[in-house]
């Protein structure tokens, strides 16, 4: 999608030429508002997939369906547009159901995801309409049917069918925007037999979905057969006044990890571990319930080009800068291994250089870890690592200084899983 709102589909000519130029051409662009267009997904109809479904969102607030034909020469046109959000859609995405829930009468259907800055999320059910659908049931019926059955659905035509999109949930529980929702993938088949696509239909039971938000945390939903909600079964995220929230997150290739990467540029790792009495009920029904995620190191590094480093006075941790504008402590964790564990610096100039020093506190238990660090607005800024940044590196490091205090105190000190992306700025020289 480009700044005028307005996206275009590049159909691809031939697999194995995929990333030569000759071998994509512009067949439609697609216009129709002066919105800007931020989220876009693509998948095939229902039992379908020689049709194509498109589906888009940005600051008009709201989802637009478009639907193309076979042809080659055909193209993507405006189905129906799905109200309901109350600020830009951020996120959008498709996944393909099978089984009870999928859609009153039907064998497979069709879910929409979308994220928003209104703090919502909402899951959109996208299937054939049925005979009984279109005329009242004269058998009695709940208020919540009720209700439903006169809300608005709106309708679509695509390959003679009569297709009808319906609010499948509204996700609460995010306190600020919403940047990203992602499915879980289908499970990976036994080893040497042949991976199914991400399109797969997979049953409803077995169905997660991932939003990821700013306000720092990551909610895992999945529908509930009981009340036939979708609740929350699991958040994961950071503390800290330091972590500004998340723009995405997604799922491993297995469905056992998620992403997320954040303002700062960090990626964020969490692992799902079931515990011994619900592993093999969860594993069979595709369920969370029960499981937790513990964080892991994620991968890290500059991406700019490192224009100085310093071991700590200590020799525990290793402070390097970059001309990506950031500063980043290091240090070996138990299991031996090294890892980013704190970026004590974000700056508005490239880094030049950065030494350590001892610190400036001269009280017993001092924390050891100081630094100077100058940059290219001529200026020598000196920090020094706060109380708790030192019980976390304690707690988790192999070589931190014993000058932070016992591991027992670190595991008991109540910020030992909080690390610091911030120092104490001593002075300017």
């Amino acid at each position: 999608m480009d700044s005028n709102g307005k996206g275009s589909p590049w159909p691809l000519d031939a697999a194995e030429h995929s990333y030569g130029q000759a071998s994509w051409q512009l067949l439609q662009r697609l216009g129709g508002n002066a919105h800007i267009q931020q989220a876009v997904a693509l998948t095939h109809l229902p039992g379908d997939p020689s049709r194509l479904l498109l589906a888009t969102g940005g600051t008009d607030k709201s989802v637009r369906l478009y639907a193309r034909e076979p042809e080659r020469a055909a193209e993507f046109v405006a189905m129906c547009s799905l109200p309901g959000h109350d600020n830009w859609v951020r996120s959008l995405a498709f996944c393909h159901t099978c089984g009870a829930g999928a859609g009153a009468g039907s064998s497979s259907g069709l879910l929409l995801a979308s994220a928003s800055q209104d703090r919502y999320g909402r899951i959109w059910a996208i299937q054939e309409e049925q005979d009984g659908e279109s005329a009242a049931s004269a058998s009695p019926v709940s208020a919540a049917d009720a209700v439903a059955r006169y809300a608005p659905k709106p309708r679509f035509c695509a390959g003679g069918r009569a297709m009808l999109a319906t609010m499948e949930a509204l996700l609460i529980g995010h306190e600020d925007w919403v940047h990203s929702v992602a499915w879980r993938p289908p499970p990976l088949p036994p080893a040497g037999a042949a991976r199914s696509g991400r399109h797969t239909p997979q049953p409803f039971s077995d169905l997660c979905l991932l939003s990821a938000s700013m306000d720092r945390t990551m909610m895992l939903w999945q529908h509930d057969p009981g009340s036939g909600l979708w609740m929350s079964q699991a958040a994961v995220g950071d503390a800290g006044a330091q972590c500004l929230g998340y723009f995405g997150g997604v799922f491993s290739a297995d469905g056992r990890s998620v992403l997320a990467h954040g303002f700062t540029g960090a990626l964020h790792l969490w692992d799902r571990v079931d515990s011994p009495t619900c592993a093999a009920a969860s594993a069979a029904a595709g369920s969370i319930a029960g499981s937790t995620w513990a964080p892991r190191p994620a991968l890290g590094g500059h991406f700019g080009a490192v224009t100085g480093c310093c071991w700590a006075a200590d020799g525990g941790c290793l402070l390097s800068v970059s001309e990506d504008q950031t500063a980043r402590m290091f240090t070996r964790l138990r299991g031996a291994s090294w890892c980013e564990v704190a970026r004590p610096q974000v700056h508005g100039h490239d880094f030049t250089c950065v030494a350590s020093v001892p610190s400036a506190s001269g009280s017993a238990g001092a924390p050891p870890y100081a630094y100077i660090s100058g940059s290219e607005e001529k200026m020598l800024r000196a920090f020094e690592a706060p109380q708790v940044c030192g019980w976390c590196c304690a707690a988790v490091s192999f070589c931190a200084s014993r000058a932070w205090g016992s591991a027992e105190h670190a595991r008991t000190s109540g910020g030992q899983h909080v690390l610091i992306l911030g120092a104490l700025h001593v002075r300017i020289l």
